[in-house]
């Protein structure tokens, strides 16, 4: 049975969570800002074309901002040790310096990664879906996650048993 299940995890600035393939279901587990759900899923009752959907966390937009901010700040202050000490370099300006480098390259990292792309499957529940995150590192993994679970969805008893078509269209990517 073991052999059956398939998992993903993601974790970003504003989610984590995962998502587990079994046999005859799927269980999605997210914890963001917004809150925590943990849901137990059908595959019969999942559509098989996913919604794709960008989202900026407003904890990534405030971290930008203040690392931004930040980063100006011990700028100048590095600038201002160092011309006030006749522009001979000081442990104090060292200090600052290497602080507003980190900053920066931190708020780089932050902008590179300031939004995620969602992917929802809609469900027959009302109100529900299966949703989980493409993140930058591990895109192969999404991928090949994704191709499972819409074959799972296609291929489920039920689905196949009312004659609904396996996969009649692709999803817009």
């Amino acid at each position: 049975m073991s052999d059956d299940v398939t998992e993903y995890r993601y974790k970003t600035l504003g989610a984590h969570g995962h998502v587990e393939l079994s046999e005859r279901d799927v269980t999605c587990d997210t914890t963001s800002y917004l809150g925590r759900w943990k849901t137990t899923t059908p595959y019969s009752a999942i559509e098989p074309h996913p919604i794709s959907l960008w989202q900026t966390p407003p904890i990534t937009i405030y971290c930008g901002v203040g690392l931004g901010f930040l980063a100006v700040v011990l700028g100048f202050v590095a600038f201002g040790e160092l011309r006030s000490n006749a522009w001979s370099p000081t442990s104090a300006f060292a200090f600052y310096a290497v602080f507003s480098v980190t900053t920066f390259v931190l708020l780089i990292r932050v902008v590179r990664n300031w939004s995620a792309e969602w992917i929802m499957f809609p469900t027959a529940i009302d109100g529900h879906r299966i949703a989980y995150i493409k993140t930058r590192r591990d895109k192969e993994a999404f991928d090949a996650f994704t191709v499972n679970l819409k074959s799972r969805i296609c291929n489920a008893p039920s689905r196949q048993d009312s004659g609904e078509p396996s996969d009649a269209r692709e999803s817009p990517s």
